[in-house]
């Protein structure tokens, strides 16, 4: 049995009986109190990605060869993005966009991306009733910022209380207004009962570390109350006057 079990990037490039495997293994090898790291392709964003893929396939069954199918899929994608009379539409907007993500990223990842023979997104509450009919839990998000309504405005949050009777149709509502279009979700036994009622209480006893810098380190006064700027992996800032935090 295990403490962590990783299983990332491979839960919707396999077929269904694969994906059932795949949590049997993690229900059979998880330590009663270990936690599983899965992660797939959801909707609604796939919905549009989706889109792109079928073109993709639909135009690379001509080839056989998997760099010739990569280059073909790269240059199909640059003409429908770069064609006339696409430059302000919806549609448009969203081909170029596309094209910016495919410059990006490898040809592996292209490949294995959208020509796979699998590809299989499924909404957020699909894949958390797959998990229960495994006797598994949904435990949280990797990035557990996206688990709670602190990022949305008031207006929205209110809505979005009223409208989710528990944490899955929440985070759901919530994958509706972002577009999402991949999660890297946490399993655990369903026998445990995740207590999502964060209080500053329970950081007692953890170290905490953070990859944000100081932006002038050598001018850092933790003493003292003057605001101190850090910049982030990310390239965002954060800015505080806490001691604490410092």
């Amino acid at each position: 049995q295990f403490d962590y079990i990783l299983c990332h990037g491979v839960f919707s490039w396999v077929p269904l009986p694969v994906q059932q495997k795949i949590l049997d293994i993690c229900w059979d090898n998880l330590d009663p109190y270990g936690v599983a790291f899965v992660s797939f392709n959801t909707f609604p964003g796939w919905r549009m990605r989706g889109m792109i893929r079928d073109m993709l396939l639909y135009h690379c069954q001509q080839f056989t060869e998997p760099a010739m199918k990569v280059k073909q899929a790269r240059l199909l994608l640059e003409f429908l993005a770069k064609a006339p009379g696409n430059e302000k539409t919806p549609y448009g907007i969203f081909l170029r966009q596309e094209l910016e993500t495919f410059q990006r990223v490898s040809d592996t990842y292209l490949f294995h991306e959208h020509l796979e023979e699998n590809n299989t997104p499924m909404y957020f509450h699909q894949f958390t009733d797959m998990v229960a009919a495994k006797k598994l839990r949904y435990l949280g998000q990797v990035d557990m910022r996206v688990m709670t309504l602190k990022t949305f405005p008031p207006q929205v949050q209110e809505v979005l209380h009223n409208l989710a009777v528990d944490q899955i149709h929440l985070e759901q509502y919530m994958d509706f207004l972002r577009n999402r279009m991949f999660r890297q979700a946490l399993l655990c036994h369903n026998a445990n009962q995740p207590n999502y009622d964060l209080r500053s209480d329970r950081l007692h006893g953890f170290v905490i570390t953070s990859r944000a810098r100081p932006e002038q380190p050598e001018n850092l006064a933790i003493q003292s109350q003057e605001p101190q700027k850090y910049l982030c992996p990310d390239q965002s800032n954060l800015e505080t006057r806490s001691t604490l935090v410092k």
